[in-house]
């Protein structure tokens, strides 16, 4: 979605990247096909003649609108042989829109919204501790906290700034230190890309004791001024310090820092949305924390109700592959679709024996009997997928990719 306003209902050149392999020892023709879930039509395909035991990469093109994030894509390789759970794979095109972020404060801070307001693709909104409700706000949003700490760990990826003293989402707010000096930092972070902190200096700051020291983020000596929260499946932050009491909002690594927290929710963001997973494993999908269940229509066409904690619905198990819809009702109903794809390469393996489906669409897990075919002439399809879609009308370059494998 563009910055100015509405999103133009406009197509974007969408590549798909596939490899494929031939298990047997001799030479295969292949046919790769690419459509959208539920659709005959053919999007894309590209014919391939591939050695024995070769695997070779392959792009496949069409035109993704709008409309299509969230939306399935099957990848397809014919002619199919009898092992066919693997001549299939699963994707979902991301999702792509203006990143969500609610500042949180009594009075928010000008260079914190300018350092927003500085990237087209945040959609900015303000709220007071009072009148905020994280059950009301999207869970792939990006919170600030400004001069408080909530009381409960939130669902979204989270920032506090200058939290009180006393307990703050697990970490310690500690005693005042006046002039603090910082002398190091997790350059290897990923908030701070680009950054140089050396010339930063703090009027005043708190000290932090995270339930980890691996949990430092930057330090005055042996006082940690920042660190992350003990979560998981979101991006937590605790600064120390009030912004607005450094010469921090002066420097270039400020915007960075702040672009880079925006990123790091952004990135949660996509992988939620893409909705990528693996056959064997729990299937887990990003839900509003008022949603304490979610209805599942698996692979092979039947519904189930899996239960749903803190802003997440989870199926135990997802047993064949294929695409898995998750939908739930609460003060924002919503669904989202999810790719499941074999484990791993060598269930493509056409040496191991498997059972198959009567729905090609599906596939079990593989399962060991005896060894007494001989299908080393026939090809074991994708190897691996991997979806790419360019950032619907954003302001940045860059591909973003699903993975799956068959």
């Amino acid at each position: 979605e563009p910055a100015s306003g509405n999103q133009p209902e406009t197509s974007t050149p969408t590549t798909v990247f596939a490899s494929i392999k031939n298990f047997g020892d001799s030479p295969r023709q292949l046919f790769v096909t690419l459509r959208q879930r539920n659709v005959r039509d053919v999007l894309s395909s590209a014919a391939l003649t591939l050695a024995g035991q070769e695997e070779r990469p392959t792009t496949l093109r069409f035109a993704a609108t709008p409309a299509d994030q969230g939306s399935g894509l099957l990848i397809e390789v014919s002619p199919s042989d009898r092992v066919s759970i693997d001549d299939r794979a699963f994707a979902v095109i991301p999702s792509h829109g203006r990143q969500p972020v609610v500042v949180v404060a009594t009075e928010p801070s000008k260079w914190l919204d300018r350092a927003l307001a500085a990237d087209p693709g945040v959609a900015l909104q303000h709220a007071t501790p009072e009148s905020f409700d994280s059950k009301g706000v999207s869970p792939d949003a990006l919170l600030f906290f400004r001069g408080y700490c909530p009381e409960q760990t939130p669902v979204q990826s989270h920032v506090v700034v200058n939290p009180p003293q006393g307990s703050c989402l697990g970490v310690e707010v500690s005693d005042v230190l006046r002039l603090p000096v910082v002398t190091h930092w997790e350059e290897a972070d990923p908030r701070f890309r680009f950054s140089s902190l050396t010339d930063l200096k703090v009027t005043r700051g708190r000290r932090l004791i995270p339930q980890s020291t691996a949990q430092g983020l930057l330090w005055s000596g042996q006082a940690a001024l920042m660190t992350r929260t003990a979560v998981s499946q979101r991006d937590g932050t605790v600064v120390g310090f009030d912004i607005d009491q450094s010469n921090w909002p002066l420097k270039a690594s400020f915007v960075l820092f702040v672009r880079n927290l925006v990123d790091l929710a952004r990135d949660r963001k996509r992988t939620s949305a893409q909705g990528a997973a693996q056959t064997g494993l729990p299937v887990r999908v990003r839900v509003p924390t008022d949603v304490d269940q979610a209805t599942v229509t698996l692979a092979d066409g039947s519904t189930r109700t899996v239960p749903a904690h803190d802003g997440v619905a989870m199926l135990a198990e997802a047993q064949r592959a294929g695409f898995y819809h998750f939908a739930w009702q609460g003060i924002t109903p919503g669904s989202q679709l999810v790719a499941v794809n074999l484990m791993s390469a060598d269930e493509s393996d056409p040496h191991v024996d498997m059972i198959t489906s009567g729905d090609e669409s599906t596939a079990t897990l593989p399962t060991n009997v005896p060894r007494d075919h001989d299908w080393t002439p026939w090809l074991a399809g994708l190897a691996l997928g991997l979806v790419g879609i360019d950032a619907l009308l954003r302001h940045r370059s860059g591909v973003d990719q699903v993975r799956g494998s068959a």
